[in-house]
């Protein structure tokens, strides 16, 4: 009877722990991680230029932590876009991510997957860059493919960046 209730005791707290959103996406150095702080302006923190609103969505964002480091917010869902217009609502506010902090030698990244103001709300998918793409250009389900930028762009430089050079046929 111990070890039953031992096992039953276990599973108990294994449910009320909170649940990790957070995906592996395979990257090198990735450790699943949440972060509190307060969103600002990268630039704004570290040079002093300060526009209204965090530069309205045009500019790279960060977490700046309570221990006072910062930590950019450069990728986010899908298919590792931009995480800025999901957490561009937050600047200057507290906030609490879900994601992965990305790591190596030479630098540190946050990839935001989920997002809430505070503990006692309802944690959000970081979807502002997917939203904001498909009112301005329609739904799709490959973005990337379907954007007018991205298609302009190998019009005028091929798919590898240069004009003229080709992938190898398979």
């Amino acid at each position: 009877m111990p070890a039953r209730f031992t096992i039953l005791t276990a599973l108990a707290l294994f449910n009320l722990a909170p649940a990790r959103a957070a995906e592996s996406v395979g990257a090198q150095y990735e450790n699943p991680m949440e972060l509190q702080g307060t969103v600002v302006d990268v630039l704004c923190e570290l040079g002093g230029s300060c526009p209204k609103n965090c530069g309205d969505g045009k500019r790279l964002l960060g977490i700046k932590l309570k221990s006072g480091d910062l930590v950019p917010v450069a990728k986010g869902a899908p298919i590792f876009a931009n995480a800025t217009l999901s957490v561009l609502p937050f600047c200057g506010k507290p906030i609490e991510v879900d994601g992965l902090m990305i790591e190596n030698p030479k630098m540190r990244i946050y990839y935001v997957q989920r997002y809430r103001p505070d503990s006692s709300a309802a944690w959000k998918d970081d979807e502002g860059f997917e939203v904001a793409w498909a009112q301005k250009n329609g739904k799709s389900n490959e973005w990337y493919r379907d954007d007018p930028i991205v298609k302009d762009a190998i019009g005028d430089k091929g798919v590898l960046g240069i004009k003229g050079l080709a992938p190898k046929p398979q």
